[in-house]
């Protein structure tokens, strides 16, 4: 019978409010099943909220009331004063949390401040407000004194505490400025794309002072967008972890380009940048970022590859259609093509051709290469030109009007033009190669069709190495040194040296200059 019973008063329970209630669960808002809604007296008024008796409804009816009660407490007469205070020492409160109190007068102070900011909640509840803050329930020169001497005492004994025109003392406002202040300065962006900039910017300034390439800096940012595009710019830099890591390689693993491990080298080397970083919230590195299962290798066969390679390179019938009688060259090319050959020159070594470089009389030219100008102690390689390089270099230095440079594209144009803007606060390289740009133009009607530039100097260090040693290959290519001895010993200062004389000579026999 007792069963039944319960099971009786169980059905007659019919919404949600009633079965709160039943479990002894105290709500902020009272159900009014005759309109379907809830309500709530506040300050002999009643406010009803048109949402279902349900929990979604509950929640939904209290968010209401809690938007409402806010500016009930706003609007009430006197209210502005007792906020005004409120909001003042919440700061007070604030800069006691973060820098601490030292002194026992301090950490008395700072425990009555927290009382303070208790006792105005408490005067808010009541029904009606005074005109003024009624402070003096709260602190005297006896109660809560260190709190009365600190932010209320004055010199003259008038004080506007209690009132709307009340600021703290100067002594607190200085305090809250700086740490205002600081704080601002450490309150950074912490998104990925923020910090891409940052990274950029940090290139951009040693690009603007040489300690960079123009071309490495324009790498960075094309090898980084690749990540940045992946990952989003509005992502967290907080949430980059070993899944981070690893699901990003998973990705590159899916693309069908080859230099998977520069991009992906990038993306690593601008994490650990952020790490480093105090005001970024990157504080743990992953531990798989040198894991060396995150690797790539070419999926394409090595001895296809080599061959493929190797297809490309110029041979001597190539350089013969340069002066081919019927349809030459035009001449600029011709004297490009020559000192590729030559002196294993790229576009960008062309375009910094100085004068000063070049002596005609005794057929020389004696440089650092532009890619090695940044390091250490690097090679001056002293070129021994051809004859037909001497004769066309001369005619393109006649023509070329520009002070320092060497040679110039058509229109006295440059090889390769180069500069450094600033656009919405990102440093981006704007850079137009007209060498190469003009000569996939021109090549298939000159009967060059699919040859690159870019062979050229591998063909002429292939055929070094293949008849010279490893390193004469290396002098030829002006590249950076190899041996300790080289790097912090050996200075050659651009002196003649006769094996690479002997190597460029042979070179030039085999392809009929």
């Amino acid at each position: 019978m007792a069963k039944t019973a319960t099971q009786k008063d169980t059905r007659r329970i019919q919404n949600w409010a009633q079965r709160q209630k039943a479990k002894g669960i105290k709500l902020e808002l009272q159900a009014y099943p005759a309109r379907g809604c809830w309500k709530k007296r506040h300050n002999h008024k009643i406010h009803y909220f048109k949402h279902p008796i349900s929990k979604v409804g509950y929640e939904a009816a209290l968010l209401e009331w809690v938007k409402l009660k806010a500016e009930i407490d706003l609007d009430r007469p006197n209210a502005a004063s007792y906020h005004h205070h409120k909001e003042l020492f919440a700061d007070v409160q604030a800069w006691y949390d973060s820098h601490g109190a030292e002194t026992m007068t301090e950490k008395k102070n700072a425990a009555q401040v927290d009382k303070f900011l208790v006792w105005i909640d408490e005067q808010l509840l009541q029904p009606e407000l005074c005109d003024s803050l009624p402070f003096m329930l709260f602190t005297s020169s006896t109660k809560n004194k260190e709190f009365y001497a600190e932010f209320i005492k004055t010199d003259s004994g008038h004080t506007l505490f209690g009132n709307l025109q009340y600021l703290l003392p100067a002594k607190w406002q200085e305090r809250l400025n700086r740490a205002q202040t600081i704080s601002d300065s450490k309150r950074v962006p912490q998104t990925v794309g923020y910090w891409c900039e940052d990274f950029l910017r940090l290139k951009g300034a040693k690009t603007q002072s040489g300690q960079l390439s123009k071309k490495t800096l324009m790498d960075s940012r094309e090898k980084l967008l690749k990540f940045r595009n992946w990952i989003g710019d509005d992502s967290l830099m907080i949430d980059i972890t070993t899944e981070t890591i690893k699901n990003y390689y998973m990705f590159l693993l899916q693309q069908p380009f080859n230099n998977k491990g520069n991009y992906f080298n990038y993306a690593k080397s601008f994490i650990r940048y952020c790490w480093r970083e105090d005001a970024c919230k990157l504080e743990n590195l992953p531990k798989n970022i040198d894991d060396r299962n995150l690797s790539f290798r070419a999926t394409q066969n090595k001895k296809k590859k080599h061959e493929i390679k190797r297809d490309k390179l110029w041979t001597k019938e190539d350089f013969k259609k340069i002066f081919d009688k019927n349809k030459p060259l035009p001449q600029r090319y011709q004297c490009y093509l020559m000192l590729m050959l030559n002196c294993g020159f790229t576009q960008i070594d062309l375009e910094h051709l100085k004068r000063d470089e070049i002596d005609l009389d005794t057929g020389r030219i004696v440089r650092v290469r532009t890619k090695a100008e940044n390091y250490d102690n690097p090679p001056m390689v002293n070129y021994k030109l051809w004859d037909t390089t001497i004769e066309l270099l001369k005619k393109e230095m006649e023509r070329c009007k520009h002070t320092d440079n060497a040679l110039c594209a058509y229109r006295q144009a440059r090889i390769i033009n180069e500069h450094i803007v600033i656009e919405n606060g990102k440093t981006i390289i704007k850079r137009n190669d007209n060498l190469s740009r003009n000569w996939q133009d021109i090549r298939a009607e000159y009967g060059f069709d699919g040859k690159l530039l870019k062979y050229i100097r591998k063909t002429g260090s292939t055929s070094i190495s293949m008849q010279y040693s490893e390193r004469l290959e290396q002098m030829y290519l002006g590249q950076t040194h190899v041996t300790v001895s080289d790097k912090h010993y050996n200075i050659v200062e651009g002196e003649p040296h006769p094996l690479l004389d002997e190597a460029v000579a042979w070179l030039g026999k085999q392809f009929g200059f």
